[in-house]
């Protein structure tokens, strides 16, 4: 398991739509980041079902959630 800690945010009340692109920037730099340094690779052969297409893996894109609860994007 990996901890990380970014720099502290100060947003302005006026400008909260501007803060939350911002922090979902400063999240996502820090979840690539921790996916990319974690230490453990998996063995030659065998299927990295955690890691992210983009790192090599096979683990499926996320989906994002309808309004409703529903998942977008799965088939039932």
């Amino acid at each position: 398991m990996l901890i990380s800690f970014g720099e502290p945010m100060r947003p302005r009340r006026r400008e909260a739509e501007k803060a939350a692109v911002e922090l979902h920037d400063r999240l996502a730099a820090m979840l690539d980041e921790a996916q990319r340094d974690y230490p453990l690779r998996p063995a030659p052969g065998t299927d990295p079902w955690w890691l992210p297409a983009h790192l090599g893996g096979t683990a499926p894109r996320p989906v994002l959630s309808t309004a409703s609860g529903e998942t977008a994007g799965r088939a039932s």
